[in-house]
């Protein structure tokens, strides 16, 4: 109902009453092809939200481009193509984990007890309100945003979306309050009441959010990640669109659980964990460039277009 398109190469159950529905093609294809075609429906999440959802009737006299060869589809085309983005991406994958000493990890010997250090912390209960404090912001203006980025709308807008960090739009630098380092709430939306997600970067408001900061903590981006987390768990499953979940009198009172170690909160455990929770990701990423054999590409030398 909000355009968003996926290409599945499995069998799967469709929840009609989701407002979703299925295309299949006149034409077989294999998973190359199908993601270059969904590529091609990208623009339909641009076009639809929940005032103005997306249907079979609304979009299926809409016109799209694709590439052709002797007036017919090139098939062959579009799967060289992703091809070739494919092995573009491993390559600055390899770049990246080569850069973080992570290409030569080897699993078979490094073995990773992340998860279970959750088990030997020891953990605390803590009010939300007792912890965080509600930040004071100037929203942004509607007919002031963007839902595409350029060099003047650079700014993120977060509104109430579910995923993407819950970044909506894009707004003008200065024309709204900005925080960089802190945690957003969605407070209310058909599926993204209760989200939670910590943002990095200077980032502004719309509507239907609000910014939360840590008291008496400087907090780091893993921080605020594994806080996002443990919020997140408490929110999403108890507030709707029927009962949001704002801060005053409800979120603030709230209770999560969080690591401490003697009987203080325990930041530094929050922040090496989620560095080690990114380092078994790049080593699996290693593993998966190694698997495709491009651990030793030379990005140096090859030249991608």
């Amino acid at each position: 109902m909000f355009g968003l398109a996926f290409y599945r190469n499995f069998y799967y159950k469709m929840v009609t009453h989701a407002r979703v529905f299925s295309l299949k093609p006149h034409f077989n294809l294999n998973d190359r092809q199908g993601l270059f075609l969904v590529s091609s429906l990208s623009f339909l999440k641009h076009k639809f939200d929940y005032d103005n959802m997306c249907t079979w009737n609304k979009i299926k006299e809409i016109q799209i481009k694709l590439p052709r060869q002797n007036g017919t589809i090139n098939l062959d085309f579009m799967d060289s193509f992703i091809a070739e983005l494919e092995a573009e991406r491993l390559a600055k994958l390899s770049a990246y984990l080569k850069l973080k000493g992570s290409d030569n990890y080897k699993l078979s010997i490094k073995k990773f007890d992340t998860l279970e250090k959750l088990y030997s912390v020891e953990w605390g209960e803590y009010k939300l309100g007792d912890i965080f404090e509600k930040l004071s912001v100037k929203k942004a203006k509607k007919q002031k945003v963007r839902k595409y980025k350029n060099s003047e709308f650079n700014t993120p807008v977060v509104y109430c979306k579910f995923g993407d960090n819950g970044i909506m739009y894009w707004g003008r630098k200065n024309e709204f309050t900005t925080y960089e380092n802190v945690i957003s709430v969605i407070y209310n939306g058909a599926i993204a009441a209760g989200k939670v997600y910590a943002q990095r970067e200077k980032t502004g408001i719309l509507a239907e959010s609000y910014f939360i900061r840590l008291k008496k903590h400087k907090s780091t981006h893993n921080i605020n990640l594994f806080l996002a987390s443990v919020i997140e768990k408490t929110l999403y499953y108890k507030y709707s669109r029927e009962y949001l979940a704002t801060w005053d009198g409800r979120v603030e009172n709230d209770t999560i659980y969080l690591p401490t170690k003697e009987g203080e909160i325990n930041f530094d455990f929050m922040d090496s964990f989620i560095a080690e929770l990114e380092a078994e990701q790049l080593t699996k990423l290693s593993a998966y460039l190694k698997s495709k054999g491009l651990d030793n590409y030379d990005t140096d030398s090859q030249t991608l277009r």
